[in-house]
């Protein structure tokens, strides 16, 4: 699909053997982790509770917990501590592998959310979309050597990446805001 739009041929298979299909088997793969990195798209958010090591770390911290492995985690979004968010300063990712962090006590449960690369078959149509701007901008360079239609492309993506992100958002349920001083006052 996106090489069409710069005026090439389709391919069938990334394995032909063919300029085009070297070219988005070497494109391909980093420029979809940077895309859904860009943003927290829902259809790649995680949730999962971590089982703690029966070990001490050998380190500065107190604990330490396996990080979920399958599907491997691409971006860490937060850690929660039973129902509490864990500060940044509270904990380290070593080898994205081990999460270590203060003791909790052994009643705590540690729970991540975490973006992850999903199968292809669980991305909605407007990020499709978004990769096919995206990859034809890519494409033009690679391929057609064309920076003009590289740019045109690229213009086209960021602009239709607006309207992805806000598609994407409409499926986040809104949070009630949580009383205190300054809400209370409003009656």
């Amino acid at each position: 699909m996106a090489l069409a739009l710069i005026g090439q041929d389709n391919i069938n298979t990334l394995d032909d053997g063919i300029a085009e299909s070297d070219t988005c088997r070497d494109i391909y793969p980093g420029l979809l982790e940077a895309m859904i990195t860009e943003h927290p798209w829902r259809f790649t958010i995680g949730k999962a509770k971590l089982t703690k090591e029966a070990d001490t770390p050998e380190n500065e911290w107190e604990t330490s917990y396996l990080l979920p492995t399958d599907p491997p985690i691409l971006h860490l979004i937060s850690v929660h501590i039973d129902d509490r968010l864990l500060g940044k300063e509270n904990y380290d990712i070593y080898e994205n592998r081990r999460l270590y962090t203060g003791d909790h006590g052994t009643d705590s449960s540690l729970y991540v959310d975490y973006q992850f690369v999903p199968d292809e078959s669980a991305f909605p149509p407007y990020f499709i979309e978004y990769i096919k701007l995206r990859l034809a901008s890519q494409f033009a360079i690679a391929l057609a050597e064309d920076g003009t239609t590289s740019k045109y492309w690229g213009e086209v993506a960021v602009e239709y990446g607006k309207t992805a992100r806000r598609l994407d958002s409409r499926q986040r349920h809104a949070r009630p805001i949580k009383r205190f001083k300054l809400t209370d006052v409003r009656g």
